[in-house]
């Protein structure tokens, strides 16, 4: 099963937690992103994208809307 597969399905509402459960998702492709924001979405995640390892850290050391997973791809530069 592949990353894309499992999260169809995975179900959020199985989480305990008392806000939506949120994802950051960090790839270098940005037609990747968006179909993956697209995919998570629609499935009730709250989904966060970065482009690249310096826009995550910003993003995660923000403390703003801290996720409860982070997903990357595997071969970034």
């Amino acid at each position: 099963m592949n990353i894309l597969e499992a999260a169809r399905e995975t179900r959020p509402a199985l989480l305990s937690v008392s806000r939506c459960p949120s994802i950051l998702y960090v790839d270098d492709h940005e037609l990747l992103l968006e179909e993956v924001r697209s995919l998570l979405q629609a499935k009730g995640w709250v989904c966060q994208c970065a482009k690249g390892g310096a826009d995550a850290l910003r993003l995660l050391t923000s403390g703003v809307d801290p996720a409860d997973i982070l997903m990357t791809d595997h071969s970034m530069p």
